[in-house]
């Protein structure tokens, strides 16, 4: 297996199958999504000359009341390299409350990936799919929280930091900044 460095995917101009639909009753929302992930081509992954294909689907429930939601997600993306395949599972719960002044939030998910070939969940920040640490069956718990203060009608500031259970503190973060909307 190749290091995560030199694993990437990119963006093909094909085509891919994307679909999905949600249900809205009262303060609870149920969505399903599916897609064929056709517009993405991996390289450097290990694969040699063999095809590496994936596909992914999602099924999610929110629930709202007052200022509060709470939600909860599973993810799957199937990995296909050559006549070998595996998949990421992803479980995932948050919760949100809104304050006059602004939110806070927080969440976790439980990854467990399973028979990838070197292909392990890394948190790309593009498409979240798997790209290569080495392993093949890691588990992770990741971890995010954050807050929204409200300065004006268009403008608010926010601070949250993650963190992600990996070797070295890979990926953790502590970010803030300033978003002004006109």
């Amino acid at each position: 297996p190749q290091s995560a460095e030199a694993a990437s995917h990119k963006q093909d101009e094909e085509a891919a199958f994307f679909g999905g639909a949600r249900y809205t009753i009262g303060g609870l929302q149920l969505a399903a999504i599916y897609d064929s992930l056709d517009a993405y081509s991996f390289e450097g992954i290990g694969a040699g000359d063999e095809d590496v294909s994936a596909d992914a689907y999602a099924m999610s429930a929110v629930y709202g009341f007052g200022a509060t939601t709470l939600g909860a997600k599973y993810e799957r993306t199937n990995i296909e390299i050559g006549s070998d395949d595996g998949e990421v599972d992803r479980y995932a719960a948050s919760a949100r409350h809104g304050f006059n002044f602004g939110d806070v939030y927080a969440g976790y998910q439980y990854v467990d990936a399973q028979e990838t070939n070197g292909l392990i969940e890394a948190s790309d920040s593009d498409t979240n799919l798997v790209t290569g640490t080495g392993r093949n069956d890691e588990t992770y718990n990741e971890f995010l929280i954050g807050a929204n203060y409200n300065i004006s009608d268009n403008m608010y500031a926010w601070a949250e930091t993650g963190v992600y259970d990996r070797e070295e503190d890979q990926g953790d973060f502590v970010a803030t900044g300033v978003v002004y909307s006109f």
